[in-house]
């Protein structure tokens, strides 16, 4: 009974952190071909709002998403910060009606601040 419980505690445990995996992937992505290509840009967007399939590596960044939001990236390391930080601030001056929908969706009181 003692291991079915420590068993139970640690999955638990494991369930609650936030997957460090899926964070050291953000620098992987190519910023700069997304920043730089509308379509580009426009397709990982429709698959972070769940509209299209995903490349595989954003597949997997949008599951931290709303996590990303709701924290304020507070999971991210400085590297990971610049660069969710470069993304959305090109998308909030190049694409407001991009940045509309997605704080609308993930943010709907306003309070994240890359």
């Amino acid at each position: 009974m003692l291991y079915l419980l420590s068993f139970l505690l640690m999955a638990a445990v494991s369930l609650a952190r936030p997957n460090r995996e899926i964070y050291e992937k953000i620098p992987q992505v190519d910023i700069d071909e997304v920043l730089t290509n509308d379509a580009v840009l426009e397709h990982h967007f429709n698959c972070v709002m769940e509209r299209s399939d995903c490349p595989d590596l954003i597949d997997q960044i949008k599951l931290i998403v709303p996590e990303l939001v709701s924290t304020n990236c507070a999971m991210c390391t400085e590297e990971e910060r610049a660069v969710v930080r470069r993304v959305t601030t090109h998308v909030r001056e190049t694409k407001p009606d991009m940045w509309k929908e997605f704080c609308d969706r993930y943010d709907p009181e306003r309070k994240f601040d890359p």
